[in-house]
């Protein structure tokens, strides 16, 4: 698509929501007129674009739903919880690594709400089935309201989920998935945890003993993540969006 925009004349503007710029991004936003980023070591990598950092994109929500019940998902109110969400197809290291650290989960007095995705739901749901404390789902339209009852999360790192963990101020541990392209989870979990944000925990290193170990370190430092997300909020669509219908204008006038 940016080639044919780049061939056929029409204004080209990209978007790079991860902190290493994608293959496309790296040597096509040459031709951009804006290369919109949400990193601040994207622009490191782009020295022949304009660059602007306006965040990453969140689905608007003009009248968010209430999150849901914790008692409907057989949990207790007031006690802290614990969001484990490997992405929309799960993950199968994450979801192994919870399963082996289940009771000590609970004994630091966590609740868990764990998203499996579908490979091996059937088998850690009926495990789990009468654990007091553990809310067990393959997928769920729900896992946006989710974040909001969450004090900690362990994740990927893909760009969507730390947008929603920013958005919720969530501190995390992130696992990036290691087969992701150009390993740029890896490089989007290490700029986070730069800036105080999320714990990096490589997947080659994750196990039980590590994940605990890295939960822990957030919870004991918890004051100090929660003061580095207090940020603003994510209005990156409609920054975005004014920013190029701007740019357009001021052509058309000197066009004009």
């Amino acid at each position: 698509m940016a080639i044919a925009a780049v061939l056929c004349k029409i204004p080209l503007f990209f978007h790079e929501s991860n902190s290493y710029p994608g293959l496309a991004t790296r040597y096509l936003s040459r031709f951009a007129r804006i290369t919109f980023t949400a990193f601040f070591q994207t622009a490191s990598y782009l020295k022949k674009t304009r660059v602007q950092r306006l965040g990453i994109p969140l689905p608007e929500r003009t009248t968010p739903s209430p999150p849901p019940d914790l008692q409907e998902l057989g949990l207790e109110p007031g006690l802290p919880v614990l969001l484990v969400t490997g992405g929309s197809q799960g993950s199968q290291a994450i979801n192994n690594v919870i399963d082996a650290a289940m009771p000590r989960l609970l004994n630091m007095g966590l609740q868990v709400i764990w998203q499996t995705g579908n490979t091996g739901y059937a088998v850690f749901a009926k495990r789990h089935a009468n654990r007091k404390g553990v809310h067990v789902f393959a997928f769920s339209p729900q896992l946006a309201e989710f974040y909001r009852l969450a004090k900690i999360a362990v994740t990927r790192a893909g760009a969507m989920t730390l947008a929603e963990l920013e958005a919720n101020r969530l501190p995390a541990v992130l696992v990036p998935l290691p087969t992701a392209a150009e390993n740029h989870q890896h490089f989007n979990a290490q700029a986070q945890q730069s800036r105080g944000l999320a714990c990096l925990l490589p997947q080659k290193d994750l196990n039980p003993d590590s994940l605990i170990a890295a939960l822990n370190s957030i919870l004991q430092n918890y004051a100090a993540y929660q003061a580095k997300l207090e940020l603003p909020p994510n209005h990156a669509a409609q920054d975005i969006a004014d920013t190029i219908l701007a740019n357009l204008s001021k052509e058309h006038q000197h066009a004009g």
